[in-house]
């Protein structure tokens, strides 16, 4: 089986000066998908900016979704004709979290993505902004919806192209000088994000230098090297498949990753909310003997999230412990947290509905 790699590209890298789409950056998308598969790797695309390319395209567009109907079916138009011109051709996933969360949408996504791999196809994927619920996304961002699918798949390689050069320690946009250069390489990816000092997202999309990083740190727990590049250097993914410097920052996978079995991947990739919950000591040690969380372990809560999400446990040294299926909802778990007298026995995550992290 060919190795697999996740190539994702930011908004901003898709748009040319005017806000229109950028048909010579496309081309050099399909030249690097020309170079991967002459390696025998398996590209699998993810491309944002639908939305600000469907705007720009038809600017009497008011509704968000569709904009998002327009830009894919441009996007999508383009690859097709460019990939075409030398024997690419791609097969589109527009995916949903139910295609993630319900097992056997997930099992038919996998095997969907499995054949279509097996056969040459070129995924483009792209999260189901058409159909989705007004002001609310199923993925955090692109940067964690390409994680997700490079789990899915087994990828080996994740490259998250954006704006900038990689993760500086200070923002690139506002106090480093001309020769500051970004960090070459992190180890432990969630000691960065507390530390690092980050900037703000880039106007056209919805992620982040943060976003990015958290997309990396999951990504690092199962075994995937993540690589955060300047869209402007696009060749340097084929020059590190060559085993070539890369010219941004890697994000290292931990040295004893998570052991991925069906359970352990689908609970890992399900994980599409951004909030936490911070629990106590105890709570903690409990977890680490795959016990369930209780609430009366529970400290904070950050974020918001319902039901039958997946949340980050967060344990006393500030550090991911822990990912799990909420029995309650934010709202519901944060009054309960806020009671003079916590009951006792109330799970929050049971223990089958837990992923251990490494430490």
């Amino acid at each position: 089986m060919k190795r697999r790699a996740i190539i994702k590209i930011g908004s901003s890298s898709l748009l040319d000066e005017r806000g229109d789409i950028a048909v010579s950056f496309l081309r050099r998308i399909v030249d690097v998908i020309v170079e991967f598969e002459k390696r025998q790797w398996v590209p699998l695309l993810v491309l944002s900016g639908a939305v600000a390319i469907g705007r720009s395209d038809s600017k009497e567009l008011v509704l968000y979704a569709s904009s998002a109907a327009r830009g894919q079916m441009i996007i999508t138009s383009l690859m097709n004709e460019l990939g075409g011109k030398v024997g690419i051709k791609f097969a589109q996933f527009l995916l949903s979290n139910r295609d993630i969360n319900e097992p056997d949408r997930f099992s038919s996504l996998k095997q969907t993505f499995n054949e279509c791999l097996n056969s040459g196809l070129v995924p483009l994927i792209n999260e189901n902004d058409a159909t989705g619920a007004v002001q609310h996304h199923d993925f955090v961002d692109n940067d964690q919806l390409a994680t997700i699918v490079g789990v899915v798949v087994g990828a080996e390689k994740i490259y998250l192209f954006t704006n900038v050069a990689g993760v500086f320690r200070a923002s690139p946009n506002k106090s480093i000088g001309q020769t500051e250069t970004p960090i070459a390489s992190i180890s432990d990816v969630n000691k960065e994000l507390i530390s690092l000092h980050l900037g703000k997202k880039s106007l056209a999309g919805r992620g982040g230098m943060e976003a990015k990083l958290r997309a990396a740190r999951l990504a690092s727990f199962v075994g995937i090297t993540t690589y955060i590049l300047d869209s402007r250097i696009l060749e340097n993914a084929v020059e590190i498949v060559d085993g070539k410097k890369c010219k941004g920052t890697v994000c290292l996978p931990w040295e004893k990753p998570i052991s991925l079995t069906d359970r352990t991947r689908r609970l890992i990739v399900s994980h599409t909310s951004s909030a936490s919950i911070k629990v106590d000591g105890g709570a903690e040690e409990a977890l680490l003997r795959r016990k369930s969380l209780l609430v009366v372990g529970v400290t904070q809560v950050f974020g918001t999230f319902e039901k039958g999400d997946s949340v980050e446990i967060i344990g006393s040294k500030k550090q991911p412990v822990a990912l799990g299926v909420s029995a309650l909802s934010s709202v519901e778990l944060v009054k309960i947290i806020n009671l003079d007298e916590k009951p006792f026995n109330v799970k929050v995550i049971h223990a089958d509905n837990l992923v251990l992290l490494p430490l």
